[in-house]
């Protein structure tokens, strides 16, 4: 495990810990740990090999982790990765050119609304909400959408065992 970039949520989530693990000289992964030592699932980061990880930071439910980044080339980036059904989707991407990424912090009462802090003391100030779609197409095939970083997953829901 790398020593930056650790993270515990919140205590309503079965406390897990969030780290950063490298897997060979170019993956880096995202792991979780159990209060009492155990792993608890993973996902990959989908980085270049010259790109460290510097924080990790949590929303109050636990389900939207922020994960900052830093390129080889000076681009500091903030991913913002949900969790829903066991999975973790790359939901949003915000890149700051030739700026230093120094904390992270979501608010504690509006869940979805987090902060960034720059070196030389400027923050940014972010909001996010994702809806599901309610339209269904006309042949009845209702296909569920899932946008994961740049994909667009499709599960056709009338094959689906349910």
């Amino acid at each position: 495990l790398q020593d930056s970039g650790l993270s515990w949520a919140s205590p309503g989530c079965s406390q897990l810990l969030a780290a950063v693990q490298r897997k060979g000289k170019k993956a880096q992964q995202v792991v979780f740990f159990e209060s009492n030592g155990l792993r608890h699932r993973e996902f990959a980061l989908r980085e270049e090999p010259g790109t460290n990880v510097t924080l990790l930071a949590w929303n109050v439910p636990s389900d939207l982790l922020a994960v900052a980044l830093r390129e080889e080339g000076g681009t500091d980036k903030v991913q913002l990765w949900h969790r829903c059904n066991y999975h973790w989707y790359l939901k949003h991407e915000i890149q700051y050119p030739n700026q230093s990424i120094r904390a992270i912090k979501f608010n504690e009462e509006r869940s979805y609304e987090f902060y960034v802090l720059l070196k030389g003391m400027n923050w940014y100030e972010y909001q996010v909400q994702w809806d599901p779609s309610a339209t269904l197409p006309k042949d009845d095939q209702c296909p569920a959408f899932v946008v994961d970083g740049c994909s667009l997953n499709i599960t056709p829901l009338e094959k689906a065992l349910i």
